[in-house]
């Protein structure tokens, strides 16, 4: 997913120019390198009982993904949708042995499985997690990113009417999600960012970076680099709506 862009133009003597690299974007989901203007979102946790049901499903629902090229700042999209995979979920589609043991072992291995690596433990054990994400059935998570409320329910329903024609594809548990009303920023998600922290400008995509958003991600391998700047002062939490009940149980109310 990464090529190399040649130079422009000649460099004068004695001047060596390096090609930039270019990201192949028709081949990322837009989720990973843009944070699109939405106040509402909807996971979808699924489970595929049969592989021909799966791949009839995801053959519907190819076209709905956004990918990294149709990005741009003034775009005004009123849905965004994401799919991601787990190992069991591509072994459910019919995914040849061969091509799965290529994955790397923590992905072949899955996070329940690692979960004292995570820090989940305790209450936030995988036994204690729910609508069976901590299971081997878990084959799938369809994320929905919204402008509001409103088209968020009519994505709801559009899925759950094309989900009746495709008897083998489950749903395991679902999770809604919204932004937080804010006076000063209009909104914000639960960290209370409504700028560019949380997406880093990366090397490939032609942007810049902008005060506060750090230096450039190098996509090619820096990522790891610039995670070890993060510093962790405690196991993050992989089911959010636990540490909601025990800290902020009005939201739930």
């Amino acid at each position: 997913m990464l090529t190399q862009t040649p130079p422009t133009q000649t460099p004068a003597v004695g001047v060596t120019m390096e090609s930039s690299p270019r990201l192949e974007l028709e081949e990322i989901q837009h989720f990973l390198v843009a944070r699109p203007a939405a106040l509402a979102a909807r996971y979808e946790f699924l489970s595929f009982r049969n592989p021909a049901s799966g791949r009839k499903w995801l053959a519907g629902m190819i076209d709905k993904v956004g990918t990294a090229k149709g990005v741009h700042p003034t775009q005004l999209d009123s849905r965004w949708v994401t799919i991601a995979f787990t190992w069991n979920g591509l072994r459910a589609l019919g995914v040849a042995e061969d091509a799965l043991a290529t994955f790397p072992e923590e992905f072949r291995q899955g996070m329940a499985a690692r979960a004292d690596i995570l820090g989940a433990t305790g209450t936030n054990h995988p036994d204690n997690w729910r609508g069976g994400i901590g299971s081997s059935d878990l084959h799938a998570v369809i994320i929905l990113f919204a402008r509001d409320d409103k088209e968020r329910e009519r994505c709801r329903l559009e899925h759950e009417k094309y989900l009746t024609q495709h008897a083998g594809v489950e749903v395991l548990s679902t999770l809604d999600l919204g932004a937080i009303p804010s006076k000063r920023s209009g909104a914000h998600e639960h960290f209370g960012y409504r700028d560019r922290l949380s997406v880093p400008a990366i090397e490939g995509m032609g942007d810049e970076p902008t005060p506060g958003s750090g230096r450039r991600i190098k996509a090619g391998g820096d990522v790891k680099a610039a995670l070890a700047l993060i510093p962790i002062t405690k196991p993050v939490y992989v089911q959010f709506r636990d540490v909601v009940e025990e800290r902020w149980p009005h939201l739930l109310a």
